[in-house]
């Protein structure tokens, strides 16, 4: 979910974690996670998730529940909402609602986004988001809205992925002008990271 790039970087920093499967089938899935955030300062943390799939003829309704405690940052709470439909057997199209509390903060951070996944081949695919994001609604005066192109490749056996990511991003603080990005990743995927 796009939020502000740097954001997604930050939270991107690598964790070290033991997962508990409380529940898991179709339709419900609740998972622990406690471990330790490398960064500067590292932190320990403890995460609760829990999320409840619906279908609706050709469409999914995922519908989640996160709380993160972080031994510096104190707790978050997210919740989400998210639509997945197939238009063809390549495309998919899906839609982010999320609400992020977090206790350092005054109010609520909203944020919205529209993707288009499209499937090259069995190891390729690429996305198309548009999103937006309200920090500490309702005194919100740093929005940022972003426009990415993320294009995902499989590098190596059924677990090392590549992705590039350009994009752009218009916050409000800079009275909307475009500030364009990049970004290179590496995901390395053990297990059902779902």
């Amino acid at each position: 979910q796009p939020k502000c790039i740097g954001d997604a970087a930050l939270e991107s920093r690598p964790d070290t974690a033991l997962r508990y499967i409380f529940s898991s089938n179709n339709r419900i899935h609740v998972t622990g996670d406690a471990g330790v955030r490398v960064g500067n300062p590292s932190q320990v943390f403890g995460k609760l998730r829990a999320r409840h799939t619906t279908d609706f003829d050709r469409w999914e309704l995922r519908l989640t529940e996160t709380v993160r405690w972080y031994s510096i940052d104190g707790f978050t709470e997210t919740s989400g909402m998210r639509w997945s439909r197939p238009l063809t057997y390549i495309w998919l199209l899906q839609t982010s609602s999320d609400v992020k509390w977090d206790e350092r903060s005054n109010g609520v951070t909203p944020s919205q986004t529209l993707s288009f996944y499209r499937t090259l081949s069995k190891r390729q695919a690429y996305r198309w988001t548009i999103g937006g994001i309200w920090p500490e609604t309702p005194h919100t005066t740093e929005a940022v809205y972003t426009i990415e192109h993320a294009y995902r490749r499989l590098v190596y056996g059924d677990w090392l992925f590549m992705e590039f990511r350009p994009a752009i991003q218009f916050p409000q603080a800079d009275n909307f002008e475009p500030h364009p990005m990049f970004t290179f990743l590496f995901h390395a995927v053990f297990g059902d990271m779902d």
